[in-house]
């Protein structure tokens, strides 16, 4: 894994063995967004989960992902989602750039790469729900 470590904490490439931390993650940090004291449970994932490029992990713990989304403009966004005693600007910094670069190196940088990057999401999200 091509890493990038910052304070003892590593930044490297999102692998499919991590993806069932990433998602225990997001669902985690999601039921706690729940501001009305609802019950939260996250069950179906939607495309705000994105698509997992790049994780940050602490003894061999991944304590935080940024994914690959596309905002309401119809522009790729990169969204980092940390344990919240872990969240530190710089790390965020070093993960966006991480994963923008798996982003361009997978998707390129042309008028395609949207629609390849959300047809990639969908077929992500579709898997998981099942």
């Amino acid at each position: 894994m091509k890493t990038n470590e910052i304070n003892g904490f590593k930044i490297g490439n999102f692998y499919l063995s991590e993806l069932r931390t990433v998602v225990s993650l997001y669902k985690k940090l999601q039921e706690k967004s729940d501001f009305q004291g609802n019950d939260a449970r996250i069950n179906i994932l939607t495309a705000e989960f994105g698509l997992p490029l790049a994780v940050i992990m602490q003894a061999k713990e991944v304590i935080g992902y940024a994914s690959a989304i596309i905002n309401h403009s119809n522009k790729v966004e990169m969204t980092c989602f940390f344990l919240s005693e872990f969240h530190q600007i710089e790390l965020k910094e070093a993960l966006e750039v991480k994963a923008k670069r798996n982003y361009i190196q997978t998707f390129g940088d042309d008028d395609h790469s949207i629609s390849k990057l959300k047809l990639a999401i969908e077929r992500l999200i579709d898997w998981l729900n099942l």
